[in-house]
């Protein structure tokens, strides 16, 4: 098989505007340009909230774990601990918090189960008046009652009680994307069959389970409609089949718009390990909560799995040391690194999540030094203490301006490092057509390569050229309302991935053209479905090989070629429609083609998302174009980068993701000399720049600016 791909450094951009450039400066400097739906979501009178576990008793562990007086008087009084213990109690940023109660079910006279919410001890004084919200932990691991138990539940007491817990934020559960696997995978059974607990259910039921009510999806339209729907409707059943107060996570899948689409309140994602862009599951969960006007949530997790330091793969990334004793799984210097634990908390404030919550809060926070007199913070607590001052003192965080939607059809979500939809299913032009804009976007080919994680390189967010302005939203729901509003917020949108014939969407976006919205598409996507003057063009029915890509033959009947391969092949043309434009690529879908057969889907994803990524080098060209028009900086630089939009200003942030060495058997190291950053901000016209976590004026010179970024850190400067 010839792989030699079609390089296009040498073809020739046309007319390389992909929008009025009166439309990208006015529509980007007015702070009520941004849309009415992205505004941050309040409760309790604030739009940001962290949040902490509290469990019905003390847990009696060695070291101990003082959760019920370090967060706080919750369970122990605080007067009755030590002086230190008294203080970290008093702390603002430890009582200032949403609760989070893990409440377990309780069987009923009948034999039904429910849970017993009276019992939560909301009376006690420290948490009146906060916001909670509560976690039914009936989990696949208690299969038994997961599984098998029916839930009858006090409908009138439930509303009730509702009335008189007004702070109520619903409630939380996360990873139903994998529990509802875990009947199919055999490796993950043993922790459901007898043996593993007091609620084991036997392989007849699990067999019994998959006949009836968990079969086997034959195709991703299965997986969705059955497995994920039927894992869905259990959950809710839990929670007093109150979908609005049913706030759903995962960790792997990136199906936050499916829990929405059926009428979730609220969605979230669990971020960990060492070897997978979290940025994917951002832009997927916020896109998918923007597009159903609801609140998103963070939770950032510890599990590492990479490669000790000795080159072998592992999943304890555990640091053991008799200074910082503490439990197996969780703790100072377990698992990822600090550095990712602080770029995240930052990430989640940053990119408009309202709650964020970090695994196993008051094993992480604390030291947990045997006598409590030695009790104090770890260096995530001070890193925690920091970013809560921050938030506290600069409590306006801004919009996330965003102005690109990547079009993702409901059936794929998105693994989190790409690849067949949920793993399984046969893998698809249009698939990769997903992976190499994700690909591109995150800038696999320099970020994620197996070798650098091999050499202790951390994979957890990507610095990358465009910047984060980027939201996945879903077009092909069989109920388009949500699409329809949603549409209209982005500047731009590009469609991706194969729909066929489907009116109802192609409807909505000829309408966001004709009202001045571009729209990115394939020529493989063009069908009858849309007017035949949209395009301005018409395929002449022959094709060119150009490497390992097959490019369309056009005739340009209104639209004007932007760009053109060296012997005048068009790569993509534009079309002025109503007030917006549509915007043509003729490669078939972005991607090289290797063939449908199993070899050439395993050539696919050795490229993007299983083995050594390659460039392509035309969906490099459009998102470089999209970002230079849209945004109003331009930011030159190794580092990751995004604006939000203030009440008076921006907010514009640089993470450096480089520079970051974490084996799993060893404390993070990080390289002093950290990214230069250059940024031009003459279009903005502010003189009064200031940087956030430093306190420091930035000063301006002709409009140009520049910032030094430490490795594995964060800067925010705020521009007035």
């Amino acid at each position: 098989m010839n792989l030699k791909l079609f390089i296009a450094g040498s073809c020739v951009a046309v007319s390389a505007m992909l929008f009025a450039q009166e439309q990208r400066l006015s529509e980007a400097a007015e702070y009520g340009n941004m849309p009415k739906d992205w505004e941050l979501k309040k409760t309790c009178g604030r739009d940001f909230h962290s949040q902490f576990d509290f469990y019905l008793k003390q847990i009696q562990l060695s070291p101990p774990v003082y959760t019920g007086a370090l967060l706080p008087d919750y369970l122990t009084p605080s007067a009755s601990q030590p002086e230190n213990i008294r203080k970290l109690a008093a702390m603002d940023c430890f009582r200032n918090v949403q609760y989070r109660f893990i409440l377990r079910e309780e069987e009923q006279a009948d034999g039904s189960y429910t849970f017993p919410l009276e019992k939560l001890p909301l009376e006690l004084k420290c948490t009146r008046g906060k916001p909670f919200t509560v976690e039914l932990l009936s989990r696949p691991g208690l299969a038994r009652i997961y599984y098998l138990a029916k839930f009858k539940h006090n409908k009138e007491a439930y509303r009730k009680w509702l009335a008189e817990h007004p702070e109520f934020r619903g409630f939380n559960t996360c990873e139903w994307g994998n529990d509802a696997l875990l009947l199919h995978q055999k490796q993950r059974q043993k922790g459901i069959l007898p043996g593993s607990s007091n609620f084991a259910i036997t392989q007849a039921d699990i067999d019994r389970l998959v006949t009836e009510k968990y079969p086997k999806p034959a195709n991703r339209d299965e997986h969705v409609s059955g497995l994920l729907r039927t894992t869905f409707d259990r959950i809710l059943e839990y929670g007093f089949d109150d979908s609005a107060r049913l706030s759903i996570g995962e960790g792997h899948w990136c199906i936050g718009h499916l829990a929405a689409y059926w009428g979730a309140g609220g969605i979230g994602i669990e971020t960990t390990r060492n070897y997978v862009f979290w940025q994917n599951q951002m832009m997927f969960c916020r896109g998918a909560a923007r597009q159903f006007d609801i609140p998103w949530f963070w939770y950032v997790a510890s599990y590492f799995e990479g490669f000790d330091s000795k080159g072998k793969r592992t999943s304890e990334g555990s640091l053991f040391s008799e200074d910082h004793p503490r439990l197996k799984w969780h703790g100072p210097d377990y698992g990822i690194s600090l550095s990712s634990i602080k770029r995240a908390y930052y990430m989640v404030w940053l990119s408009g999540a309202s709650v964020v919550e970090r695994e196993a809060v008051e094993n992480c926070f604390f030291l947990h030094l045997p006598p409590p007199e030695k009790q104090g913070l770890s260096e995530e607590g001070k890193m925690y203490v920091d970013f809560y001052r921050l938030t506290k003192n600069h409590p306006d965080r801004g919009i996330p301006y965003t102005p690109v939607a990547l079009l993702a059809p409901a059936n794929r979500g998105y693994c989190r490092f790409g690849g067949k939809a949920f793993t399984t299913y046969d893998y698809t032009q249009p698939d990769f057509m997903l992976d190499a804009v994700m690909s591109t976007i995150l800038d696999y080919p320099n970020n994620r390569v197996l070798e650098k994680m091999r050499n202790g390189v951390e994979c957890v967010m990507a610095n990358q050229p465009y910047g984060d302005i980027f939201d996945a939203v879903t077009p092909d729901f069989e109920k388009q309302d949500s699409f329809r509003r949603a549409l209209p917020n982005y500047k731009a949108a590009i469609l991706i991935g194969d729909y066929g014939r489907n009116p109802g969407m192609a409807k909505i976006l000829v309408d966001y053209v004709k009202n001045g919205g571009t729209l990115i598409l394939n020529i493989c996507q063009l069908n009858e479905d849309f007017p035949a003057d949209f395009a301005g063009l018409r395929p002449t029915g022959k094709s060119v090989a150009k490497g390992c890509y097959t490019m369309d033959e056009v005739t340009l009947t209104g639209a004007k070629s932007i760009r053109t391969a060296p012997d005048g092949t068009i790569l993509f043309a534009k079309n002025r429609y109503g007030k917006g434009s549509v915007i043509v690529g003729m490669q078939r879908w972005l991607t090289p083609w290797y063939g449908n057969d199993k070899e050439g889907q395993e050539a696919a994803l050795r490229d993007t998302a299983l083995g050594k990524p390659v460039r392509f080098p035309e969906i490099e060209w459009l998102m470089k174009e999209l970002s230079r028009e849209l945004l109003p900086v331009s930011v030159e630089g190794n580092i990751q980068y995004g604006l939000n939009r203030t009440k008076d200003g921006w907010l514009l942030y640089l993470i450096n993701n480089s520079g970051v060495t974490k084996f799993a058997d060893k404390p993070q190291r990080l390289d002093p000399k950290g990214q230069s950053v250059r940024i031009d901000v003459s279009r903005i016209a502010s003189s009064d720049i200031f940087e956030l976590l430093t306190e420091k004026k930035i000063e301006v010179r002709n409009g140009m600016i520049e910032v030094n970024v430490p490795s594995g850190d964060v800067r925010i400067l705020k521009i007035r």
